[in-house]
């Protein structure tokens, strides 16, 4: 809930007035941003700013540590900023946490995508795409980056002729193929609609005695697995 009688000024004040001096008087950091919406917070950030000249999310890290530091932060960002900061920190450095890249690029819609992209290259100067690219690889990269493009079709409009189709098509590409034509499970999953999806899904037993979700736990494996699995089971492409 936004507090009333908002005033930014003063609650910037009381910010930095609970990280003078030796130690932070937490309680104080609490009770100011418990209290006040995402927007509010945001402004507070901009005008912490304007007023003394330092970000407010870097004194929050020269004063606070562990948890108490990542909620602090967190409150401090929207949620495209958010994933923007969290995918840095998963490609930052030695190695990649995949998981984290699954997480957010496969629940993540077209418009969520294309803030977080716009917040990753204010953040970091980097373009969020070049970076996924260099840090992930084989058939895992190539679906990440299909669905950076942020071009899945949104519609609930479902063409069950063409949820036949790419039924047949997953099914000739997996169980029936000697190996795995992974590019077409990428084309279908980073692209169609929820609906689509479920549809296909339903289609999927007209071809197999298995279900699709039972088809790729026995064609995938590894982070291309996890993150087809990620896309069937989030909140928007839950598998039937």
């Amino acid at each position: 809930m936004p507090a009333s009688n908002f005033n930014p000024e003063n609650d910037c004040e009381r910010l930095r007035n609970a990280m003078a001096g030796l130690g932070t008087n937490e309680k104080e950091l609490i009770e100011v941003f418990s209290h006040r919406s995402a927007d509010q917070r945001a402004v507070l950030v901009k005008k912490y700013k304007s007023m003394f000249g330092k970000d407010l999310i870097e004194n929050f890290k020269s004063e606070l540590s562990g948890h108490f530091y990542d909620t602090m932060e967190a409150l401090c960002l929207s949620s495209s900023e958010f994933d923007a900061r969290e995918l840095y920190r998963a490609m930052k450095g030695a190695g990649t946490n995949d998981s984290v890249l699954i997480e957010i690029l496969c629940t993540r819609t077209n418009y969520q995508l294309k803030k977080i992209k716009e917040a990753y290259k204010l953040f970091t100067g980097n373009n969020l795409e070049n970076d996924v690219s260099g840090d992930t690889s084989g058939d895992f990269k190539h679906l990440c980056i299909a669905l950076l493009q942020a071009n899945r079709d949104e519609s609930i409009h479902v063409d069950q002729q063409l949820a036949r189709k790419d039924a047949e098509a997953l099914y000739q590409a997996g169980e029936k193929k000697w190996g795995t034509d992974e590019s077409k499970f990428i084309q279908v999953f980073a692209t169609r609609s929820p609906e689509h999806l479920k549809a296909v899904c339903r289609e999927y037993s007209n071809f197999s005695k298995k279900t699709l979700e039972e088809a790729l736990k026995s064609e995938m494996s590894g982070s291309l697995l996890q993150c087809l699995l990620a896309i069937g089971m989030s909140l928007f492409y839950s598998f039937c």
